[in-house]
């Protein structure tokens, strides 16, 4: 299988490294450059940020078979729902549940929601004094 690992960090690193072991073809897909994955894999594409609609594109111009994402900004980025749309299957979670980790408040409604008794005490402010009185 031909795999395309998203992210430029050790995660990444161990990613590759573990399918390259398992006898797959494995590409990168970083923004800074890491030595670990240009050693491990068979093609390094560096761009100036995670751009889910790049991502995808190098996906499809390579034969990719699985993108894995390690990165959390291409997941922000909706990487996940773009690669299903063009039928490239994606190990990372979509858009709308990436939500629980990139939007606090969100999630702090969500936790309310289904577990009222875990919620603890929180306001949103946008000054000193507002927090300072909360």
């Amino acid at each position: 299988m031909k795999f395309l690992v998203v992210g430029h960090g050790c995660r990444e690193h161990a990613i590759a490294k573990r399918l390259r072991k398992e006898g797959n073809e494995v590409l990168s897909f970083q923004t800074k450059f890491n030595i670990g994955l240009e050693n491990i894999c068979t093609s390094n594409i560096i761009s100036h940020r995670y751009n889910s609609k790049k991502i995808v594109q190098a996906a499809k111009d390579n034969d990719i078979d699985i993108i894995v994402v390690g990165n959390e900004k291409a997941i922000f980025d909706g990487l996940t729902d773009l690669a299903e749309r063009h039928h490239i299957n994606c190990y990372a979670p979509n858009f709308s549940v990436s939500r629980l980790e990139s939007d606090k408040s969100f999630a702090k409604k969500f936790v309310s929601i289904l577990l009222p008794p875990l919620k603890i005490p929180s306001i949103q402010v946008s000054n000193r004094y507002e927090a300072y009185r909360f």
